[in-house]
């Protein structure tokens, strides 16, 4: 039952991002195949910092503050009209973890949390996408988008080639993207990292391919991410039965 978690004082709220490790430094375009079993997905920072009670109440949310619980998170088999297909869903094991740490946040009533790697036609040396994210009811939705990619950007040996930027379209929420560098035992991996936050669902995307892996970070188009996260979005965001 949403909001019915043992009360704890609140606090901001925080939520664990993934992030890539390199699978060897001799095969930088096989830095696609990082979140493979080989190689877990590790925590690797807090996604978002310091949401604050929101000012005033939006039209359309219930008396607390927090919007109607409408909406779930869900990892499907397959994302983006079938290209990926679900490697491993750890939402049992790093999605406690997210749920833990968002535990007693004052801007945040968690439900459950997701966390799935998702293989390129079921080819995790040429693709990967991870997504990472929660749901349940949330305030403060811009802060906390925000938050999750410079949470991001805090990790160890991660480095922000380009900065957030934000997208827009009618009747959708914002989605933030960001290019991220990293390095590895000798490998630099670029990839782009979007995210989005409505008053139910929040989540983290990550891709990389073989061929992106190793792309200059400028030539990373982020529009084309963001409309994919919201795609990715369509996808997973489910009514609440």
């Amino acid at each position: 039952m949403l909001g019915g978690r043992r009360t704890r004082r609140a606090r901001p709220l925080t939520v664990t991002c993934w992030h890539v490790h390199a699978s060897s430094a001799a095969e930088p375009l096989r830095a696609a195949a990082a979140f493979s079993a080989s190689q877990p997905v590790h925590a690797a920072a807090s996604c978002a910092r310091a949401v604050r009670p929101a000012a005033a109440r939006a039209p359309g949310t219930v008396l607390s503050g927090f919007p109607e619980a409408r909406f779930q998170l869900t990892l499907p088999k397959t994302l983006v009209d079938g290209r990926f297909e679900l490697a491993q869903d750890l939402s049992d094991s790093e999605g406690q973890k997210v749920e833990d740490e968002a535990d007693g946040a004052r801007d945040a009533k968690i439900s459950d949390a997701v966390v799935g790697q998702y293989s390129l036609g079921g080819d995790q040396t040429q693709g990967v996408l991870v997504l990472s994210g929660m749901y349940g009811r949330f305030k403060n939705t811009d802060e906390a988008r925000a938050g999750m990619l410079k949470g991001a950007a805090e990790a160890d040996g991660v480095t922000v080639a380009v900065g957030p930027k934000d997208f827009t379209q009618d009747g959708s929420p914002t989605v933030s993207c960001q290019v991220l560098s990293q390095e590895r035992l000798g490998a630099t991996m670029t990839y782009p990292m979007c995210a989005w936050t409505d008053g139910n669902t929040g989540a983290t995307v990550a891709q990389m391919t073989a061929e992106t892996a190793t792309q200059d970070p400028s030539d990373v188009k982020l529009e084309f991410y963001a409309r994919l996260t919201l795609q990715i979005r369509s996808e997973t965001v489910k009514p609440i039965n």
